[in-house]
Protein backbone atom coordinates (compact mmCIF):
# COMPACT_ATOMS: atom_id res chain seq x y z
CA UNK A 1 0.00 0.00 0.00
CA UNK A 2 3.27 2.32 0.20
CA UNK A 3 3.67 4.66 -2.85
CA UNK A 4 7.32 3.69 -4.68
CA UNK A 5 8.64 7.07 -6.01
CA UNK A 6 11.63 6.42 -8.96
CA UNK A 7 13.51 9.29 -8.71
CA UNK A 8 15.58 9.11 -12.62
CA UNK A 9 18.41 10.53 -13.94
CA UNK A 10 18.63 13.04 -17.42
CA UNK A 11 21.57 13.16 -19.47
CA UNK A 12 23.65 16.16 -20.07
CA UNK A 13 24.22 14.54 -24.06
CA UNK A 14 20.19 14.22 -24.32
CA UNK A 15 17.00 16.10 -24.25
CA UNK A 16 16.68 18.07 -21.76
CA UNK A 17 20.36 18.26 -20.06
CA UNK A 18 20.05 18.12 -16.94
CA UNK A 19 20.91 16.97 -13.64
CA UNK A 20 18.85 15.97 -10.44
CA UNK A 21 19.71 16.92 -6.53
CA UNK A 22 17.74 14.92 -4.11
CA UNK A 23 17.77 15.79 -0.61
CA UNK A 24 17.15 13.62 2.39
CA UNK A 25 15.77 14.43 5.26
CA UNK A 26 14.97 11.63 7.81
CA UNK A 27 14.01 14.43 11.04
CA UNK A 28 11.01 15.71 8.43
CA UNK A 29 10.36 12.39 6.42
CA UNK A 30 10.87 13.84 3.34
CA UNK A 31 12.66 14.11 0.13
CA UNK A 32 13.32 17.55 -2.01
CA UNK A 33 14.51 16.60 -5.30
CA UNK A 34 14.80 19.54 -7.92
CA UNK A 35 16.27 19.99 -11.45
CA UNK A 36 18.99 22.00 -13.27
CA UNK A 37 20.01 22.57 -16.64
CA UNK A 38 22.84 22.33 -17.95
CA UNK A 39 23.09 25.76 -20.53
CA UNK A 40 27.05 25.92 -20.92
CA UNK A 41 29.32 23.40 -22.03
CA UNK A 42 32.82 25.31 -23.07
CA UNK A 43 34.56 22.61 -24.96
CA UNK A 44 31.30 21.78 -26.79
CA UNK A 45 30.16 23.64 -30.08
CA UNK A 46 26.64 24.57 -29.46
CA UNK A 47 25.90 26.95 -32.36
CA UNK A 48 25.87 30.22 -30.27
CA UNK A 49 22.69 28.35 -28.72
CA UNK A 50 22.56 27.57 -24.36
CA UNK A 51 22.87 23.61 -24.71
CA UNK A 52 19.01 23.13 -23.79
CA UNK A 53 17.90 24.45 -26.60
CA UNK A 54 20.88 23.03 -28.91
CA UNK A 55 19.64 19.28 -27.71
CA UNK A 56 15.99 20.72 -27.78
CA UNK A 57 16.78 21.66 -31.79
CA UNK A 58 18.79 17.97 -32.20
CA UNK A 59 15.74 16.21 -31.04
CA UNK A 60 12.94 17.52 -32.41
CA UNK A 61 14.74 17.70 -35.77
CA UNK A 62 15.19 14.07 -36.03
CA UNK A 63 11.60 13.43 -35.23
CA UNK A 64 10.35 15.86 -37.73
CA UNK A 65 13.14 14.65 -40.39
CA UNK A 66 11.56 11.01 -39.58
CA UNK A 67 8.38 12.24 -40.83
CA UNK A 68 9.44 14.36 -43.45
CA UNK A 69 11.77 11.24 -44.97
CA UNK A 70 9.10 9.14 -44.68
CA UNK A 71 7.05 11.03 -47.82
CA UNK A 72 10.02 12.17 -49.62
CA UNK A 73 13.11 10.26 -48.98
CA UNK A 74 12.57 6.86 -48.04
CA UNK A 75 16.21 5.54 -47.93
CA UNK A 76 16.80 8.12 -45.23
CA UNK A 77 13.94 7.43 -43.54
CA UNK A 78 15.08 3.79 -43.19
CA UNK A 79 18.54 5.00 -42.16
CA UNK A 80 17.33 7.41 -39.30
CA UNK A 81 14.51 5.01 -38.71
CA UNK A 82 17.23 2.34 -37.26
CA UNK A 83 17.26 4.58 -34.06
CA UNK A 84 13.89 4.11 -33.28
CA UNK A 85 13.85 0.34 -33.58
CA UNK A 86 12.78 -0.29 -36.49
CA UNK A 87 15.03 -2.15 -38.71
CA UNK A 88 15.48 -1.22 -42.48
CA UNK A 89 13.79 -4.92 -43.45
CA UNK A 90 11.35 -4.13 -41.57
CA UNK A 91 10.52 -0.29 -42.46
CA UNK A 92 10.69 -1.48 -46.25
CA UNK A 93 7.92 -4.37 -45.86
CA UNK A 94 6.32 -1.45 -44.30
CA UNK A 95 6.40 1.31 -46.68
CA UNK A 96 2.97 0.84 -48.24
CA UNK A 97 1.36 1.98 -44.86
CA UNK A 98 4.32 4.12 -43.35
CA UNK A 99 4.58 6.67 -46.46
CA UNK A 100 0.74 7.43 -46.91
CA UNK A 101 0.03 7.93 -43.47
CA UNK A 102 3.28 10.22 -43.17
CA UNK A 103 2.19 12.18 -46.70
CA UNK A 104 -1.30 12.36 -44.72
CA UNK A 105 0.12 13.82 -41.15
CA UNK A 106 2.84 16.25 -42.92
CA UNK A 107 -0.57 17.83 -44.60
CA UNK A 108 -2.25 18.17 -42.02
CA UNK A 109 -3.94 21.10 -40.45
CA UNK A 110 -5.64 22.51 -37.66
CA UNK A 111 -8.63 23.17 -39.76
CA UNK A 112 -8.72 19.50 -40.78
CA UNK A 113 -8.59 18.40 -37.69
CA UNK A 114 -11.11 20.77 -36.41
CA UNK A 115 -13.43 19.73 -38.83
CA UNK A 116 -14.13 16.45 -37.46
CA UNK A 117 -14.01 17.82 -33.46
CA UNK A 118 -16.53 20.15 -33.53
CA UNK A 119 -18.48 18.63 -31.07
CA UNK A 120 -15.71 17.39 -28.87
CA UNK A 121 -13.50 20.45 -28.95
CA UNK A 122 -15.94 22.99 -28.47
CA UNK A 123 -14.13 25.26 -30.78
CA UNK A 124 -16.17 28.03 -32.85
CA UNK A 125 -15.79 28.69 -36.56
CA UNK A 126 -14.64 31.95 -35.74
CA UNK A 127 -12.08 30.79 -33.39
CA UNK A 128 -10.28 27.85 -35.44
CA UNK A 129 -10.17 30.46 -38.45
CA UNK A 130 -7.03 31.75 -36.71
CA UNK A 131 -5.07 28.81 -36.63
CA UNK A 132 -7.13 26.23 -39.56
CA UNK A 133 -4.14 26.80 -41.84
CA UNK A 134 -0.78 26.11 -39.09
CA UNK A 135 0.28 22.24 -39.37
CA UNK A 136 -0.52 19.82 -36.72
CA UNK A 137 3.02 17.94 -37.37
CA UNK A 138 5.38 20.81 -35.42
CA UNK A 139 2.26 20.72 -32.54
CA UNK A 140 2.61 16.39 -32.24
CA UNK A 141 6.41 16.78 -32.16
CA UNK A 142 5.91 19.10 -28.84
CA UNK A 143 3.95 16.58 -27.29
CA UNK A 144 6.32 14.11 -27.81
CA UNK A 145 8.71 16.49 -26.23
CA UNK A 146 6.90 16.38 -23.12
CA UNK A 147 7.02 12.84 -22.57
CA UNK A 148 11.18 13.17 -22.17
CA UNK A 149 11.00 17.20 -20.43
CA UNK A 150 7.91 16.22 -18.07
CA UNK A 151 5.56 18.62 -16.75
CA UNK A 152 3.33 19.42 -19.96
CA UNK A 153 1.55 22.58 -20.39
CA UNK A 154 0.30 22.46 -23.58
CA UNK A 155 -2.62 24.89 -22.41
CA UNK A 156 -0.36 27.75 -21.44
CA UNK A 157 1.45 30.40 -22.85
CA UNK A 158 5.08 31.43 -21.53
CA UNK A 159 4.80 35.09 -22.74
CA UNK A 160 2.59 38.36 -23.00
CA UNK A 161 1.08 37.93 -26.65
CA UNK A 162 -2.58 38.03 -25.97
CA UNK A 163 -3.00 36.71 -29.34
CA UNK A 164 -0.45 33.70 -29.37
CA UNK A 165 -2.19 32.71 -25.81
CA UNK A 166 -5.49 32.37 -27.54
CA UNK A 167 -4.06 30.46 -30.31
CA UNK A 168 -2.42 27.91 -27.50
CA UNK A 169 -5.79 27.55 -25.79
CA UNK A 170 -7.57 26.81 -29.40
CA UNK A 171 -4.88 24.28 -30.46
CA UNK A 172 -5.19 22.57 -26.87
CA UNK A 173 -9.09 22.75 -27.05
CA UNK A 174 -9.02 20.83 -30.38
CA UNK A 175 -6.12 18.20 -29.36
CA UNK A 176 -8.33 17.12 -26.55
CA UNK A 177 -11.02 16.86 -28.66
CA UNK A 178 -9.30 14.95 -30.88
CA UNK A 179 -8.12 12.23 -28.27
CA UNK A 180 -12.28 12.18 -27.11
CA UNK A 181 -12.71 11.53 -30.93
CA UNK A 182 -10.60 8.75 -30.68
CA UNK A 183 -11.53 7.07 -27.87
CA UNK A 184 -15.22 7.27 -29.26
CA UNK A 185 -14.00 5.82 -32.62
CA UNK A 186 -12.20 2.92 -30.51
CA UNK A 187 -15.43 2.05 -28.43
CA UNK A 188 -15.25 -1.46 -29.98
CA UNK A 189 -12.38 -2.29 -28.82
CA UNK A 190 -12.33 -0.99 -25.59
CA UNK A 191 -11.89 -4.85 -24.10
CA UNK A 192 -8.96 -5.04 -26.23
CA UNK A 193 -7.61 -2.05 -25.11
CA UNK A 194 -8.11 -2.81 -21.47
CA UNK A 195 -6.21 -5.97 -22.00
CA UNK A 196 -3.51 -3.95 -22.96
CA UNK A 197 -3.07 -2.11 -20.16
CA UNK A 198 -4.54 1.04 -21.63
CA UNK A 199 -7.66 2.59 -20.05
CA UNK A 200 -8.14 5.28 -23.01
CA UNK A 201 -6.49 7.16 -25.17
CA UNK A 202 -7.51 10.31 -23.76
CA UNK A 203 -5.75 8.69 -20.58
CA UNK A 204 -2.93 8.00 -21.99
CA UNK A 205 -2.22 11.06 -24.28
CA UNK A 206 -3.64 13.49 -22.17
CA UNK A 207 -0.39 13.72 -20.10
CA UNK A 208 1.59 14.87 -23.20
CA UNK A 209 -0.50 17.79 -23.10
CA UNK A 210 -0.98 18.65 -20.12
CA UNK A 211 0.55 17.38 -16.37
CA UNK A 212 -2.25 14.94 -14.82
CA UNK A 213 -0.17 15.13 -11.58
CA UNK A 214 0.29 16.87 -8.04
CA UNK A 215 3.90 15.80 -7.89
CA UNK A 216 6.16 17.77 -10.41
CA UNK A 217 8.47 15.86 -13.16
CA UNK A 218 11.36 18.40 -12.39
CA UNK A 219 11.28 20.05 -8.49
CA UNK A 220 8.98 17.76 -6.48
CA UNK A 221 9.07 17.31 -1.96
CA UNK A 222 8.35 13.80 -1.60
CA UNK A 223 6.76 12.52 1.85
CA UNK A 224 7.73 9.07 3.34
Amino acid sequence: GNILYDVSTSSIVGYPPLFRHAVFEPDNSKITVTSTLVENVPSLETEGMPLSDYTEKLFLGVVNDILSFAETDYEKFTDLAIGFSLKKEKAYKLKPIIQPVAKYLNNLTFGRVWKITKKQSKVSKSEIARIKSEPVVPYVISCVANLYKGDASMDKFDGVDPEKEMDTIIKFKVAVGLLKKLDKLAKPFSKKLKSMGIESIYSVAMPLLKSQKDIGDSNAELKY
